[in-house]
């Protein structure tokens, strides 16, 4: 064989070698590269949100992930909110947020467990937070945020100091929320195995039903949604004539089998304003068990339970009137609870 075959037969055999060869050093190139645009980007990020009232501090910022994709890591964050915005505090071990080398578009983000809020007001309080895993994920075009998810298994809530929150222990939530076509934010969200709290005081409606809620679900629409999202103001979004759409919600809780649609917005007090349809299964010993806690009166149960007689029926349920107007929850002509206003104080 002639040295000029033999080095056409080598130089086959290389050519793949050397190209596969400069595809890693290219693609290895490219990912320190962005690894430094990561971390400026996240550092930029931490000073917008000092520069709108929030305190986020951490003891490191690393980025791994290399040759898959791209991992952030935060190790020890804490982010304190503005009294604006609840004046709250969460500390974490870790927070993850993942993203493929291919696609900045959307992250993939995992906070370890367990998570510590504080409230400072009205009083001080402490819980502590543990979950099986809890996921967000945020999909966007540049500064844009287009859709959020949310997965959470094995929550379960303890409070270290201070008033318990309502709910104390959920096996599962899932919520997806995404804007549409550029007006309307539409949300699904369900929850799945959801224990009350029996120290959480002032629940009537609690009393009424049991501890547990084996299902609630809903389906929902805000429309106007820019005017809303802009600054967080109701009356404005009230002024644009917003409104929120139900497409539909069940709820399994104790004795209460119930679905409803409807929509509503909000009044010149910023008080809920709107008409439904509630279907509930069994409206005689649902009216029975809000008379046993107090929420309405015998004169009410006996109003829901001839309303109930005299409404349409379906596999719902029977189809009974429910209106938000000046502040209350009316069952038809019955007043079963208090919306008040959404004004801040």
């Amino acid at each position: 064989m002639s040295d000029l075959r033999r080095g056409a037969i080598a130089w086959r055999v290389l050519m793949p070698i050397l190209l596969i060869a400069g595809l890693i050093i290219a693609y290895t190139g490219y990912w320190f590269y962005v690894r430094g645009e990561i971390i400026e980007a996240s550092e930029a990020w931490i000073t917008e949100q000092a520069d709108a009232g929030y305190v986020i501090r951490r003891e490191r910022l690393d980025v791994g992930g290399f040759p898959f994709g791209f991992d952030v890591v935060l190790t020890a964050p804490s982010v304190h909110a503005p009294e604006g915005e609840g004046n709250w505090t969460a500390h974490a071990e870790r927070l993850t947020a993942h993203a493929l080398p291919y696609d900045f578009s959307r992250w993939v983000i995992d906070v370890s467990s367990p998570i510590m809020m504080e409230f400072d007001a009205p009083v001080q309080t402490t819980h502590r937070i543990e979950t099986d895993r809890a996921r967000l994920s945020l999909s966007g075009n540049g500064d844009t945020t287009q859709r959020i998810g949310v997965e959470i298994d094995g929550l379960n809530i303890r409070t270290l100091q201070g008033n318990p929150r309502p709910a104390q222990a959920v096996d599962a939530l899932r919520m997806v929320a995404e804007i549409t076509d550029g007006q309307t934010m539409h949300v699904e969200a369900a929850i799945s195995g959801l224990d009350l709290n029996e120290e959480y005081d002032g629940s009537r409606i609690r009393d009424s039903f049991g501890y547990h809620v084996e299902l609630a679900r809903i389906d929902f629409s805000i429309d106007q949604w820019p005017e809303l999202a802009r600054d967080g103001d109701l009356r404005e979004w009230s002024r644009a004539d917003g409104e929120i759409t139900i497409e539909t919600f069940e709820l399994d809780w104790g004795d209460l089998d119930m679905s409803m649609d409807g929509e509503f917005g909000l009044d010149d007090a910023l008080s809920p304003e709107g008409r439904m349809s509630l279907y509930l299964l069994d409206p005689a010993l649902v009216s029975a068990r809000l008379e046993e806690s107090g929420i309405i009166t015998a004169d009410g149960a006996r109003a829901v339970q001839l309303l109930a007689q005299a409404a349409p029926r379906d596999d719902r349920g029977s189809a009974l009137p429910l209106s938000l107007r000046r502040g209350g929850i009316y069952l038809g002509p019955v007043r079963i609870g208090e919306t008040g206003s959404l004004a801040a104080d």
